[in-house]
């Protein structure tokens, strides 16, 4: 594994990164999409016990 990953944050394109690591050496993924790619209905605030609680 190239050491400049070890004990490290990396922020960047995982596409480019993910090949530098070795296999099973991953304890924790973030990952978030970029914003306004217009994914339908991942908003949407479903009518559920947990409505209440938004006040909703």
């Amino acid at each position: 594994m190239n050491e400049r990953y070890l004990n490290r944050i990396t922020l960047g394109n995982c596409i480019d990164h993910i090949p530098h690591l070795k296999d099973e050496s991953i304890d924790l993924f973030l990952s978030d999409i970029p914003y306004g790619i217009s994914l339908d209905n991942w908003d949407v605030l479903h009518n559920n016990t947990n409505s209440a609680l938004l006040g909703k």
